[in-house]
This record gives structure tokens, sequence and C-alpha cells, in this order.
């Protein structure tokens, strides 16, 4: 009989733990639609101020494949240099930063005979690019892929702007600047 008591208790007890647990959780419904209609469209003159920024975004983007375009033919012009392995290219403005992958087995002295190299043939490629900056360093490669990637899939060039001055005023002194260009 004492078992039987118990078993009955042990019943009921789980039967009223499971509504409370069941009655005290939150209903699960979905979020009604919002039927608000359209307003009809207006001759406003701040709408129509509205769809510039999508044809100057339409321009940025053409600006934008324009230098990744210049940038893949300095590339190619980059790794035509003999040392240079791989090259990759950024052009914010005027200013070209060049991050250059040499063969290994270059001295300090032939590594800076190639990045002189490269900056002349750069300056020479695109009248555009009035600043070259080039630098074998691997972090600064690193960085200018990192830059280059980015800018490919779709992140503009703006978003890199303070990277790139570091990146400038780290190689100042080995940049060269073509001041007056007589073409």
């Amino acid at each position: 009989m004492k078992k039987n008591r118990l078993l009955v208790l042990m019943l009921a007890l789980l039967v009223v733990l499971t509504l409370l647990v069941s009655a005290c959780s939150t209903a699960k419904k979905p979020i009604p639609e919002q039927n608000t209609p359209n307003p009809a469209p207006q001759n406003n003159p701040a709408d129509q101020r509205n769809n510039l920024p999508d044809q100057r975004n339409n321009g940025a983007m053409e600006r934008t494949n324009d230098a990744q375009a210049r940038a893949d033919k300095l590339v190619r012009v980059c790794e035509g240099v003999s040392g240079v392995e791989e090259a990759t290219v950024v052009i914010s403005g005027n200013t070209c930063y060049v991050g250059l992958d040499v063969k290994g087995n270059l001295e300090k002295a032939e590594t800076k005979k190639v990045e002189n190299e490269v900056q002349n043939k750069v300056l020479a490629a695109d009248s555009a690019v009035t600043r070259c900056v080039v630098s074998s360093d691997a972090d600064t490669v690193s960085r200018l892929e990192n830059i280059y990637q980015g800018i490919k899939n779709g992140t503009p060039l703006s978003t890199f702007g303070k990277e790139l001055e570091e990146i400038g005023r780290r190689i100042m002194p080995d940049t060269k600047t073509e001041n007056v260009r007589s073409r």
C-alpha cells in the first residue's frame, strides 16, 4: 500500500510539474504582417537628391574598376622586372603602393636595386601616377595584399586611407616622386 501511495504521489507531482513548465513558457505566435499601404510617389526635390548618391556610387565604381585595371597593368609591369616573383599594386589618387615578393636569394643591395627599378618602371608606365611607394618588407606586402583583396571585394578605398597613409610614412625615405612630367 505504501508503494502505491508513493507511486501515485510521484505521478501527481510529475503531472503538476509538467503543467507548470508548459503553462509558464511563452507562446510562440507568428508576427503579424503590417499591411500599411505604400505612399504614392511624390515629386519632391529632396527625393530627387536622394537618387544622386546612387549615380555617384556608379561613378565611384567605374573609377574603382579603372584603378583596378591600372593596378593590374602595373602588376604585370612590376613582375616583368628581374628579381620580382610577385607584385601587389594599390592605386590611391596619384599614388601607387607596390608590395614586392622578391627572389629569396637577393642581397639587401640587390633588393634595393630591384625596388628602384620597379619605381622607375611604374612611373614610366602610368602617367597618372606621380608618387610611387615600393616595399619588399613582408609585413607591408601582406598589408597591401589585404587592402587589394578588400578593394577587389567591394570595400571602398577610403576605408583603407589611414593604413595607406601609414604605409606611405613608413616607407617615405624610399619613395620616389616625379614632380613634373613632360610628355
